[in-house]
């Protein structure tokens, strides 16, 4: 089992990206880049509560031929979900763009969200809480496969440790719940999860 945790995200912005257009997340962005003759983007996605992640993408006659995922925003790609390139690879890239990014002025170091995410057998599993705001306390719980598919995404409405909605995935209620019920007691044990009122809620900031 591997416990992952930080303090700071790795999203690129907005900056000078006056022509793009369409609707945009709350934060984030796009940068593009060229190494070796091949041009890329890194993608950054960032909603209200602070979930987000980065893509890697590269695009060629209209078609995606390359997308990465790193998911918890790091700088480090978890999973290749579309082309044949290795995750080495995809990450010597992907490290390039970060690189020229940050030279640039166009990367933004956010606060993390209160995360907590674990790792076993090749399954992440993660609590993102949101304690200010409509509706907060609220928690929501994913499972996510190894290939970054969801296996369930779903949240508890005043993160009293009961699962309330399933909003995605494969999985039934009572196993989620099962999961979840798991997650909250191995977080209380480590000091990852504590109690806010009558709310179990992830800490701002590992310890």
């Amino acid at each position: 089992m591997r416990i992952l945790a930080g303090s700071t995200l790795l999203v690129v912005s907005w900056a000078l990206l006056a022509a793009c257009s369409g609707p945009r997340p709350s934060a984030g962005g796009l940068f593009p880049f060229e190494l070796e003759g091949v041009a890329y983007q890194i993608l950054s996605t960032v909603g209200p509560d602070g979930a987000g992640a980065n893509y890697l993408v590269c695009r060629s006659e209209g078609r995606t031929v390359l997308r990465a995922l790193d998911g918890d925003q790091d700088g480090v790609l978890e999973a290749v979900l579309t082309g044949t390139l290795t995750l080495e690879e995809a990450n010597r890239i992907y490290a390039f763009g970060i690189s020229t990014a940050q030279s640039g002025g166009r990367v933004n170091r956010l606060e993390a969200p209160r995360l907590f995410t674990l790792e076993d057998r090749g399954q992440r599993r993660e609590i993102r809480s949101v304690v200010d705001g409509p509706g907060a306390p609220y928690n929501t719980f994913s499972i996510i496969d190894s290939d970054g598919s969801h296996r369930a995404v779903a949240t508890d409405e005043g993160a009293d440790g009961t699962i309330d909605r399933l909003v995605e995935g494969d999985l039934s209620l009572p196993s989620v719940q099962a999961a979840y019920r798991s997650m909250l007691d191995q977080g209380l044990l480590l000091g990852r999860i504590v109690r806010e009122g009558n709310a179990l809620v992830v800490q701002p900031h590992a310890p």
